[in-house]
């Protein structure tokens, strides 16, 4: 079973603390470890956002090209006339 997002954000911080404290690392050098994650993060982040980015343009492409076989399939002839020629009989009278 999976922790549910908040506790597990509750536990990675009390982790996190626990490593500190253990650490006997002055603070500076402590804040600077932590910037220099934060910043391994952030880039981390900014690598999945352009992933599900180039994901989600993807799956856009894939579904206008299922819309787009999906209505030509609707001009498909029916009664020996397809769709669009009926449409266009109606605009002739």
């Amino acid at each position: 079973m999976q922790k549910g997002i908040n506790l597990a954000s509750r536990d990675f911080k009390n982790n996190v603390i626990g490593l500190i404290n253990d650490s006997s690392l002055p603070p500076i050098l402590i804040k600077y470890i932590l910037n220099d994650l934060v910043n391994e993060t952030n880039i981390a982040m900014e690598d999945m956002i352009q992933m599900e980015y180039k994901k989600f343009q993807e799956d856009l492409e894939q579904e206008g090209k299922k819309r787009l076989a999906q209505n030509k399939s609707n001009y498909k002839k029916k009664d020996g006339k397809g769709e669009k020629e009926k449409c266009q009989n109606i605009q002739k009278t």
